[in-house]
C-alpha cells in the first residue's frame, strides 16, 4: 500500500510542476513579446536572441 500512495504523491507534485512551469513560460513570453515591441533597438536583440 504504501508504494502506491507515494507514486499517487509524486503523480500529483509533477502535475502541479508542470502546472507551475506552463505559467512561468507563459509570463516569460509575455515578458519577452512587451521587449520586442519595444522602441529600444537593444532590447529587441536581447528579446529576439532569448526566443530563438
Amino acid at each position: 500500500g504504501d508504494v502506491d500512495f507515494r507514486i499517487l504523491t509524486y503523480l500529483e507534485q509533477q502535475q502541479q510542476l508542470k502546472k507551475t512551469n506552463r505559467a512561468w513560460l507563459d509570463r516569460c513570453v509575455d515578458v519577452i513579446l512587451v521587449f520586442l515591441t519595444d522602441e529600444d533597438v537593444r532590447l529587441r536583440q536581447v528579446a529576439a536572441s532569448t526566443f530563438a
